[in-house]
């Protein structure tokens, strides 16, 4: 796939039925004269218009909510900052992301 990432994260309870976990991953081009691919290994962008190495970085909070063992409430908020070879290969868009479910357990 040709990327390097690296996600630290931690995840805290600060109540028994609710959960926050914060990370950040770092995405960075292994071979600079490839360039990267969709996870279903189509390529997405070329990478003969840069040499840059860093594709980007995502910072994600996740807040889960479990009141008993038959429901949980769970949110993501997402911002995905465009490093210098999505910038170099346009359009490098920062990309920001929510999302929202309920799962109920029968």
């Amino acid at each position: 796939a040709n990327v390097i990432d690296v996600a630290p994260s931690i995840s805290v309870s600060p109540w028994p039925k609710l959960r926050l976990n914060l990370g950040v991953i770092g995405f960075w081009r292994v071979s600079l004269e490839d360039g990267i691919y969709t996870t279903t290994g189509g390529l997405r962008r070329t990478g003969q218009d840069s040499d840059a190495r860093h594709v980007g970085t995502q910072t994600t909070l996740q807040v889960i909510y479990t009141p008993d063992p038959n429901w949980t409430w769970l949110a993501t908020l997402a911002y995905f900052e465009a490093g210098q070879f999505l910038d170099q290969t346009p359009p490098g868009e920062d990309v920001t992301y929510f999302t929202t479910w309920v799962t109920l357990r029968f």
